[in-house]
């Protein structure tokens, strides 16, 4: 599934989200893993290591894959191992090697959503230990971002004076410089569900007295959680509903095997009294967070029902299009040639197809006859081919060519860059996306990117200005690449 797969099925179950006065949008740890935090099982893993609790990796990874064993419980020998340096080894497990972070396309959307409709309208709330939405929030506008944990008041506001967003973190906060009560093992779970009236299940309960609750990004895995709003929602019955969107990236299932599971994972959920909404990527729940507050618009269309707009528009100029878009595409690698060092070839612009995935639609090196007969191929994060991967993913990809290196072949690497597009009403979504070949390994270019960020962004920029406006010619929308600033 990428964003052109959400249909009208899928957004109405996330209606009553948008009709809300007031929504509360909760995020997981989806919301960071796609920017290089670890999973829940890799960071105790870790913890095991730093805190010498165990002295090989592989020793580390027996203990929490063993399915004898619970992770959380497994955190505890690192707990007991760490001692007084139980902080330090949190700090060194989460944030392993020195390379920058920034906020996901989900921070983004969800920032994005809360800077649209402001306090009166939008409660943040956290299980991540990061405080990559309070970045994504100064990003978007904020003066300055309260990092909350607990009733009182603030730990830190950044920057400026005074704050106008607000970001309560339920399970603590963890940066390179401090941590501050993280929640992490299981006697610190334990503990916090037997409390008698933690702030975590009072700011739950207020959230759905005021509106509906969204979880994002987050799993079953949280015992907190997970018992709370199965209390509160038999017990208060709130007016309000708590739906959940459960990710099939998160569990690291095949699309086949998500389908299979789709029922039990749903029932899980719904069984605790939320309402499930299964999608396939974490950047599809970005989507959604962007089109969150469109929903109950006069005339709302779906992404699947825009895409379908986009592909029908240029499918009716077929023959015309073609020879435009081959010429266009020879001339983006020309032009990038200068900032890549190398040769670009085999330049392709594929569309996303109403039926689903992408198809080729033109090449800068040949001229197709029949839009029946295009390369049809599957979208996705784990799509087999990078420009499904680029769409599924919302990120710009320099990977490898499959099968590995073929020295008869002129490029070993491909280059994906995904296309916004907007029809001037709704959210920017990505309905396309155009890959070079490159002719060296992908890690060089990786290793560049700052020096051909700008040009391929601005490429991205011009293409989805063209697809927009044969498409949606009343629109006047600038198309940018900003993810979260997705009017």
């Amino acid at each position: 599934m990428s964003a052109p797969d959400l249909d009208a099925n899928v957004m109405g179950q996330l209606f009553a989200a948008g009709a809300e006065s007031h929504v509360t949008i909760l995020l997981g740890a989806g919301a960071s893993i796609p920017v290089g935090l670890p999973s829940w099982d890799e960071f105790a893993a870790r913890l095991l290591v730093t805190s010498g609790a165990v002295t090989s990796r592989k020793t580390a990874d027996v203990l929490v894959k063993s399915k004898e064993q619970e992770p959380s419980i497994v955190v505890e020998a690192a707990h007991a191992a760490a001692k007084d340096r139980w902080h330090e080894a949190l700090q060194r497990a989460l944030y392993e090697g020195d390379a920058p972070l920034k906020p996901s396309s989900v921070h983004l959307a969800a920032a994005g959503h809360f800077r649209a409709t402001s306090t009166t309208r939008t409660t943040l709330l956290t299980l991540n230990y990061d405080v990559l939405l309070e970045l994504a929030l100064v990003g978007a506008g904020a003066s300055s971002v309260e990092v909350k944990v607990g009733r009182d008041e603030p730990h830190e506001s950044q920057p400026g004076e005074g704050n106008d967003a607000t970001v309560h973190h339920l399970h603590g906060v963890i940066t390179s410089d401090f941590a501050l009560d993280p929640i992490v093992g299981y006697s610190d779970y334990a503990e916090l569900v037997d409390a008698r009236s933690p702030w975590q299940r009072e700011i739950l309960e207020s959230a759905l007295e005021n509106g509906t609750l969204l979880l994002v990004g987050t799993s079953y895995r949280d015992p907190d959680i997970r018992h709370w709003l199965h209390v509160i929602l038999r017990d208060k019955q709130p007016k309000h509903p708590a739906v959940v969107l459960i990710v099939r990236q998160a569990f690291g299932l095949s699309k086949e095997e998500f389908a299979l599971a789709r029922s039990a994972l749903v029932g899980v959920w719904e069984s605790i009294g939320l309402r499930a909404v299964p999608v396939d990527d974490f950047a599809d729940t970005a989507q959604i967070l962007r089109e969150l507050r469109h929903v109950r618009d006069p005339g709302y269309a779906a992404p699947h029902d825009r895409a379908r707009t986009v592909w029908d528009a240029h499918a009716t100029e077929f023959d015309v299009l073609q020879a435009a878009h081959s010429n266009q595409l020879a001339g983006d690698a020309l032009g990038l040639e200068r900032v890549f060092g190398s040769a670009l070839t085999s330049g392709t612009l594929w569309l996303a197809h109403p039926d689903g995935g992408l198809c080729r639609w033109a090449s800068q090196d040949r001229i197709y006859t029949s839009a029946p007969h295009l390369r049809h191929i599957p979208s996705g994060y784990d799509s087999a081919w990078v420009a499904g991967q680029a769409l599924g993913t919302e990120e710009v990809l320099v990977k490898g060519r499959p099968g590995g290196p073929d020295p008869t072949r002129q490029w070993q690497s491909v280059l994906a860059v995904p296309i916004f597009v907007s029809d001037g009403l709704h959210p920017s979504f990505g309905c396309g996306v155009v890959t070079f070949g490159l002719p060296d390994k992908a890690s060089q270019y990786r290793a560049a990117q700052d020096e051909w960020a700008e040009a391929v962004d601005k490429v991205a920029i011009e293409w989805g200005k063209r697809l927009q406006d044969h498409a949606f010619s009343r629109s006047e929308t600038k198309i940018d690449n900003h993810l979260g600033g997705a009017p």
